[in-house]
């Protein structure tokens, strides 16, 4: 009985690896983990350039992108509010600091529920971030539900540096003064990732 739950284990497993595993372009480390107040998360990075500076840095906002329809009835200025309230707290702990004109990073951010996000469709959205489009051997990589994507990109030279994602079914019950906890602790299990996990 214990072989067939470890066979079933790692099936699942494999099966998630797959789902969001990057492209051959991009180096990539994937992390399951169990973090508390998050239900069966997983965190996916792509490490697009090594090396990335962070201390005295300075990053802005790029892009914000929401897959969530209407349904749900989720302020989304409400939710940025929360996002980049998280962000700031994590990017500042690193010793980066905000800076709203010219900074040295943009960070995009991209949050699907009740749907998913297609990675290139992602990319597209921040094009006028990035140089050139990116290339994707896979054509059917989709982020799937219950997903918030971060990423840094370089604005001098418009390049996607890192990207990092947490896949977790949040709890549409939670009262509304544990919102921003749960948004905390779902930037946190990523930003401590970056710029190297």
């Amino acid at each position: 009985m214990k072989h067939l739950k470890l066979i079933a284990f790692i099936s699942i497993l494999m099966f998630i690896t797959v789902a969001i595993s990057g492209c051959s372009q991009k180096k990539s480390v994937f992390k399951p983990d169990n973090t508390p107040g998050l239900t069966q998360p997983s965190v996916h990075v792509q490490v697009i350039k090594e090396g990335i500076p962070v201390k005295e840095t300075t990053f802005g906002w790029g892009m914000s992108m929401f897959r969530i329809p209407e349904k749900y009835g989720i302020s989304l200025a409400t939710l940025n509010t929360r996002i980049t309230t998280s962000l700031t707290k994590e990017l500042t702990a690193k010793g980066m600091r905000f800076k709203a004109d010219a900074p040295d990073y943009y960070i995009s951010y991209a949050v699907a529920f009740g749907a998913e996000i297609h990675e290139v469709e992602l990319d597209n959205a921040y094009r006028d971030l990035l140089k050139g489009h990116l290339e994707h051997e896979q054509s059917d990589l989709f982020y799937k539900q219950g997903v918030m994507i971060i990423d840094v990109v370089e604005r001098k030279e418009k390049t996607l540096l890192w990207r990092g994602a947490i896949l977790a079914q949040p709890d549409k019950n939670w009262p509304e003064e544990r919102k921003q906890e749960r948004c905390d602790t779902a930037v946190h299990e990523v930003i401590k990732y970056f710029p190297k996990p």
